[in-house]
């Protein structure tokens, strides 16, 4: 399903907050769409979503992506690999004292 969505928004410029293109590409990816219907209506998934959304609010997810790396240090966004190199220098460093 990754994959699929990662295809259809970058690819092929779909709308993937469209109920009816994720209907398709859950078909494309083995699902059934009537199943995927009802998941859409269980407030289960919805409190499950909301949960995963708190989480990574705690965890100052600001945008997409957004990298925590050992719950410590953040990278939001689309960022060079020098910020990474940044980062797991810190890491390196800190394992070394």
């Amino acid at each position: 399903m990754h994959k699929n969505l990662f295809q259809a928004y970058f690819k092929e410029r779909k709308n993937i907050g469209d109920r009816e293109v994720l209907l398709q590409l859950a078909e494309k990816a083995g699902f059934l769409r009537e199943e995927v219907q009802k998941a859409w209506q269980n407030p289960i998934f919805e409190e499950r979503l909301k949960q995963f959304s708190a989480d990574a609010s705690k965890k100052g997810a600001t945008g997409v992506p957004t990298f925590v790396i050992n719950d410590r240090y953040r990278i939001v966004g689309a960022q060079p690999y020098e910020e990474f190199q940044k980062i797991f220098n810190n890491i390196a460093e800190e394992n070394n004292k």
